[in-house]
């Protein structure tokens, strides 16, 4: 008993047809994991960027207190 595969090829136009659009799958997964690398990088700059004004903000705070108490002495 053999089985043949349900979605066998008639013509080798329908091979090329599937292999032109796996390359163009390719291409489509490729610039998207070159976006999604881009996307991470600005991400990571923006992270570095919060994290440099958070501290900022805490040391603004600090001083903010410190002349609070110095103006009620």
């Amino acid at each position: 008993m053999s089985e043949e595969w349900p979605y066998e090829p008639k013509d080798k136009q329908y091979i090329k047809n599937l292999e032109t659009d796996v390359e163009k799958l390719k291409t489509q997964l490729y610039d998207t994991l070159l976006n999604s690398n881009r996307v991470v990088g600005e991400m990571q700059k923006l992270q570095n960027q919060l994290n440099a004004c958070q501290i900022e903000n805490s040391k603004l705070k600090s001083q903010i207190e410190t002349l609070k108490k110095a103006l009620e002495k």
